[in-house]
C-alpha cells in the first residue's frame, strides 16, 4: 500500500475505536464508570471479594493490567484516574484488535478497501454489544488472544498457541478453544484418519498449559460455588427472551447463516473454524449464560464469521473475473 492507503487505514482505525468506545460510554454513562459499579466489580476483582466470584474472579490478567494504568494515573495527577485509565485502556484494546483484524483479514481478500469493511462492520458488532454490559477488559482481551492465535495457525506457525494459551488462560476460560481448534487442525484427513504428529503434540502441549495455569488459579482463589450454570435456566430464557434474539443478531447479523448456505465454498481452515467454534461458542452461552449481552459473541464474529464474510466476496468477484 501507498503513504495515503495507510493514512486511510490509520484514520478508519480511530474514527471506528471511538464511536465503538463512545457507544458503551453513552450507555454507561460517566458516573457508572468513574465511581460506580465499573470501579466497584474492578476493586472487588483485586481484593478477592468479588459477588460474581465464578468464574469472574479467575479472570485476572484483564484486572491487573488495568490496575496498572489506574495506578500511574494516580501517581501523574489525573483528575478522573478511573475514568481516564478504564477508557484509555479499552481504546488500546480495540486499536491492538482492529491491527490484528487489519492482517488476519487480509489471509482472506487481497482488497484493502474490503479488509477495511469488514473491520467496520466489527467495529458496527462492538457498539451494538452495550445490553447489560462494562467496559468488558476481558472479552476484547478475549479477542486479541483468539486473533492472535488463528493467525498464527493459519499461517502454520503453531508453536505459539503456547505461550498464547499461558496468558489467555488467565484472562478468560473460554480461549481453551485455542489449542481444541489447534487440534482439529492438526488431523490431515478423517478417513482415512491422518494426523500430524507434531501439529497434535503442539495442541495438547498448549492445552496442558492452558490448564495449568487456570487449574493454579482457581487453587489460588479456591473453587466457591459456580454463579453462572443453573441447570438449563439460562437457556429457556435466552430461547423465549425476544430482546436475546435482537441484540444477539445485532452483533452477528447476516454473517451468522452465511456458512449455512455457502459451506462447501470456504476454505478448509474457514470449514473447520466455523465447525469447531461456532455451535460449541453458542451452545455454551446460551446454556451458560443470558446471551442478551451480546459482546458475548465478538470473538466468533471476528476470528470466524467476518472472514468468511470476506472470503465469500473475495471468491466471488475471483470467479466472475
Amino acid at each position: 500500500m501507498d503513504k495515503k492507503s495507510y493514512l486511510l487505514w490509520g484514520f478508519a482505525l480511530l474514527l471506528v475505536s471511538f464511536f465503538a468506545l463512545y457507544a458503551h460510554i453513552h450507555e454507561r454513562g460517566f458516573l457508572y464508570i468513574n465511581s460506580g459499579n465499573q470501579v466497584l466489580r474492578h476493586e472487588t476483582r483485586l481484593s478477592g471479594e468479588s459477588p460474581f466470584f465464578n468464574p469472574w474472579q479467575y479472570r485476572i490478567l484483564s484486572t491487573w493490567a488495568v490496575e496498572g494504568h489506574v495506578t500511574a494515573y494516580e501517581k501523574m495527577g489525573v483528575p478522573t484516574p478511573y475514568y481516564s485509565a478504564f477508557t484509555h485502556f479499552r481504546f488500546v484494546e480495540q486499536i491492538i484488535i482492529f491491527v490484528l483484524c487489519f492482517f488476519y483479514f487480509h489471509r482472506f481478500t487481497r482488497n484493502h478497501l474490503l479488509a477495511l469493511t469488514g473491520i467496520v462492520l466489527l467495529g458496527y458488532a462492538m457498539s451494538y454489544s452495550v445490553s447489560a454490559s462494562d467496559l468488558s477488559f476481558d472479552t476484547y482481551m478475549d479477542m486479541i488472544f483468539f486473533l492472535v492465535a488463528f493467525m498464527v495457525l493459519e499461517r502454520g506457525r503453531s508453536l505459539w498457541i503456547i505461550p498464547i494459551c499461558a496468558l489467555a488462560a488467565a484472562n478468560r476460560e473460554t480461549a481453551i478453544l485455542i489449542p481444541a481448534f489447534a487440534g482439529v487442525l492438526a488431523v490431515k484427513s478423517w478417513s482415512p484418519l491422518e494426523i500430524d504428529r507434531r501439529e497434535m503434540s503442539i495442541a495438547v502441549a498448549a492445552g496442558a498449559v492452558f490448564l495449568a495455569v487456570a487449574i493454579g488459579l482457581r487453587a489460588y482463589y479456591g473453587f466457591p460455588e459456580n454463579e453462572v450454570a443453573d441447570g438449563f435456566k439460562w437457556l429457556q430464557i435466552n430461547l423465549v427472551d425476544p430482546k436475546t434474539h435482537f441484540f444477539v443478531l445485532g452483533v452477528v447479523n447476516i454473517c451468522l447463516f452465511l456458512p449455512i448456505f455457502f459451506f462447501g465454498e470456504l476454505t478448509p481452515f474457514l470449514k473447520r473454524a466455523f465447525l469447531v467454534i461456532v455451535p460449541i461458542w453458542f451452545l455454551a452461552h446460551y446454556i451458560l449464560v443470558p446471551v442478551h449481552e451480546s459482546r458475548l459473541f465478538l470473538v466468533p464474529q471476528a476470528v470466524v464469521l467476518i472472514p468468511i464474510l470476506l472470503h465469500l466476496i473475495e471468491s466471488g468477484f475471483t470467479r466472475r473475473s
